[in-house]
């Protein structure tokens, strides 16, 4: 059945820069120019940080100068270098290309000539909650090698992180490659598990899952080989083949389950092995070009392609010990993917004193061929599309600044052999206005968006997770709206970055949402309706604390968020308080860490799962172009991840935990080495996206 919603426009008001004035300012060279610049400045849409020569000199890679730039908002994990904010997902760009973490740990920081952070990106970022751009110059002469290794102490068999870059430039010309290593080599994990399922007779089995033992265990390895070819105010061309292996994630679990219906007195008892296992190798090709046409016009387009190998298995043994008979109940869910993903975005640019105008159009595409063992279903197909057309006129009137466009967008899907045939023609408007005077910034912002159902949500295969609970997509499931607002008042002193703020957003129709239900078969079943609703309003207080300039630095945020929940059968409400705390001493070429996080809930329909509070103690000192550092993530507390179901005929409460990740202590071992005359070569302005999504094998 086709499915068609029109709209004819989009409306989209954002803001554009400006400077707010700092007293307190640092030097960066450019092309043997010294230029004075405050290390923070705040503009229309987005703060601007350069980064002190203290910040610089202490961080040995595009990560630890993310984290020594001390941006309220962004929290940088200890452990393994993930950026993340409760903003909401965050985008790390490269000269405005999008890109992962990991390519952060191959950013020379002397390279690094700023870093944007948007806290309200707006339609043109896809729905990001917060975008971390590093605008980065280009070497056209000599060249750089960095190296680095985390290796974790007292793990045996070996587990940690290493890095290896290279760069080499001649005349208009850079080639480069670059090699990350995540290795997690067999950490003890174990699970706690109490479920309760509720019969439409009104009895009640209830289960409880007792831990002997876990690993964890996985081998993450992305490869990069790049060329550019750069012609100064003119012509940028730059092409990359990578490579992302993922061989594989493995989650193993073992211990004992003892089960009872209510009002009996004797438990059943049983052995219970769980596994849970993914694997993915995605090579992936990227061309851009940048080309200058004269009277402060550009036109700039960029090309990606993917293809992925996926398999992801949920293994489960359930053998009888005790007050049973019955024989070994076991499920063995595969689902193998080959999944193509491809995107082109082309952007055209023309600038005046106080104008800009922007125009732009983009095509993401993706064809996944999937198998689900052992339910003989075939091969299934899905075919994804999303094109989106914009064009925007932006301006600075006295102290307010605000811009306007018009855009559209269209997503589809389509499977055959599951019958989904959806489409929909969606507006994406978005508003900020801003007002500014001297130190202060008040800044109103709205949206709407849309978000078409995900693989997994459409899947029409039924998949058993236990003795009597199955899962299965809807492929009836129709687009959601989605409407946000959000008012922000920043501060701008000598010594203080400050911003209080508070927000709502939620879903406007068509909420996506999941559900459990009892068929006519006695089965449990797990599937998606567009029956849901979610609605939270946040308020949020962030500032960071120049305490001793250069010496001491203090930076944080505070969250609550209201969540309400609905759907079918349910209605949740739950209440989170998050926040996030850094401080940084440096001197005499040492720096000393603290960090300490709680983390925020996630919630989605009767769904909420957190990870424990995070701790972790730094200390580094610097040595020409060496880095020493030492480490110790979680020294107080424990580490675990809890995801709590509250339903009325399905509860359960699982908390994996590991004592691999408390007391962990990582040794820091970076090598940075340039040489040549450094100059100035284009910056890369947009990027198409090639994000694979994929299929998940269902189970406990």
């Amino acid at each position: 059945m086709r499915k068609f919603v029109f709209v004819l426009f989009a409306v989209n008001f954002s803001t554009m820069m400006f400077a707010s004035e700092q007293t307190d300012s640092i030097s960066k060279q450019l092309d043997e120019v010294v230029v004075e610049a405050a290390p923070v400045m705040r503009m229309a849409d987005k703060m601007i940080y350069f980064g002190t020569k203290e910040a610089r000199k202490h961080s040995n890679n595009g990560v630890s100068f993310l984290r020594n730039l001390h941006i309220p908002e962004v929290v940088v994990d200890p452990v393994n270098g993930g950026v993340s904010s409760p903003l909401g997902n965050v985008q790390i760009r490269i000269n405005g290309r999008q890109t992962s973490e990991k390519e952060l740990a191959s950013l020379m920081p002397s390279d690094i000539v700023k870093v944007e952070f948007y806290d309200n990106p707006g339609v043109a970022y896809q729905g990001a909650g917060a975008v971390v751009n590093f605008i980065v110059k280009h070497r056209t002469t000599g060249g750089e090698f960095m190296g680095w290794v985390k290796p974790w102490l007292k793990r045996t068999p070996l587990s940690g992180d290493a890095s290896l870059s290279l760069k080499l430039n001649s005349g208009r010309s850079q080639f480069g490659l670059s090699l990350y290593d995540e290795l997690r080599n067999r950490i003890k994990i174990w699970r706690e598990y109490d479920e309760r399922i509720k019969f439409p007779d009104g009895n009640v089995w209830m289960r409880k899952e007792s831990p002997d033992d876990g690993i964890n265990e996985t081998n993450d390895v992305t490869a990069k080989v790049f060329y550019s070819y750069v012609v100064p105010e003119k012509t940028y061309i730059y092409v990359d083949f990578g490579f992302l292996g993922h061989s594989p994630e493995i989650n193993r679990y073992h211990g004992t389950m003892s089960s009872i219906m209510q009002g009996e007195e004797n438990a059943r008892v049983s052995d219970l092995s769980v596994e849970k296992t993914a694997y993915r190798q995605i090579p992936s090709i990227s061309l851009y070009l940048e080309q200058q046409l004269g009277h402060n016009q550009m036109l700039v387009a960029d090309a990606v392609w993917s293809y992925g190998k996926i398999k992801s298995r949920n293994y489960s043994l359930e053998t009888p010990l005790t007050g049973s008979d019955a024989d070994a109940f076991m499920v063995d869910n595969v689902v193998r993917s080959n999944a193509m993903q491809f995107g082109v975005k082309a952007q055209y640019i023309k600038r005046w004193n106080k104008y800009r105008f922007t125009g732009g159009l983009q095509w993401n595409g993706s064809n996944t061929k999937s198998v689900y063992e052992p339910y003989n279903e075939g091969e299934i197909r899905l075919r994804r599309n999303f094109v989106y057309g914009f064009a925007e006129l932006m301006g600075m009137f006295g102290e307010f600044s605000a811009a306007a466009g018009i855009g559209v967008s269209y997503e589809g899907q389509i499977s055959k052999e599951s019958g989904l045939d959806e489409h929909a023609v969606t507006p994406e408007p978005h508003i900020s206005l801003m007002w500014r005077r001297n130190w202060s910034a008040l800044n109103l912002t709205a949206y709407y968006t849309s978000r078409l159902p995900n693989a997994v949500e459409t899947s029409p295969v039924m998949q058993q997770v236990d003795h009597v609970i199955f899962s299965q997509g809807n492929p009836d499931l129709r687009a959601e709206g989605r409407f946000s607002t959000a008012l922000k008042w920043g501060q701008n002193f000598q010594r203080v970055n400050s911003s209080i703020m508070t927000g709502f957003y939620g879903t406007t129709h068509n909420g996506i949402s999941g559900f459990y239900r009892w068929t006519d078969d006695g089965r449990l079943l797990s599937s998606y309706d567009n029956n849901g609703y979610t609605r939270a309003w946040y308020a949020m207080a962030s500032a960071s604390v120049k305490v001793i300039p250069e010496w001491i630095y203090v930076s944080g945020y505070l969250r609550f968020m209201r969540t309400y929940t609905g759907g079918t059968g349910y209605r949740h409400t739950y209440s989170d308080w998050s926040g996030n705390v850094n401080l940084s001493v440096m001197h005499w070429g040492f720096q000393l860490g603290l960090m300490y996080s709680r983390n925020m809930a996630q919630v989605y329909s009767e769904i909420i799962s957190r990870r424990d509070s995070q701790s972790a103690v730094m200390l580094s000192y610097n040595w020409k172009t060496w880095q020493f550092g030492i480490s110790v993530s979680n020294p107080v507390g424990k580490f675990g991840q809890k995801i709590q179901q509250n339903g009325t005929w399905y509860n359960y409460e699982q908390t994996v935990r590991s004592k691999g990740f408390e007391k962990l202590v990582m040794l820091n071992v970076s090598y940075n080495l340039q040489w040549g005359v450094q100059k100035q070569s284009r910056n890369k302005q947009i990027s198409a996206s090639d994000e694979i999504q994929s299929l998940s094998a269902a189970g406990r």
